[in-house]
């Protein structure tokens, strides 16, 4: 349940109908952690041009990772090329 936010959010940010629109996900499990990754593309009718986003998903998600994953975990968003890009890597014991 805590992946699906970024999701959500690649979705609802950015996917246009009148623009090619990328979502890339990955996620890489090993024996002691979790690696997950999201990017997707950026569109100037969405960021601000067009209507404003609450932006409550991703905050969320931050106080519940820290919640449930004190001090075992990162989380990063990032805007590089015209991408947002979601990060969170959790330790997993």
């Amino acid at each position: 349940m805590l992946l699906i936010p970024f999701v959500e959010n690649a979705i609802k940010h950015g996917i246009d109908t009148k623009t090619k629109s990328i979502i890339d996900i990955s996620l890489e499990v090993t024996k002691n952690s979790l690696s997950y990754k999201v990017t997707n593309t950026m569109h100037q009718a969405v960021y601000g041009l067009k209507d404003s986003a609450s932006g409550f998903g991703l905050d969320n998600l931050k106080k519940r990772l820290a919640f449930l994953y004190p001090n075992t975990h990162t989380m990063e968003t990032k805007v590089e090329k015209g991408y947002f890009i979601s990060l969170l890597k959790l330790q997993i014991d």
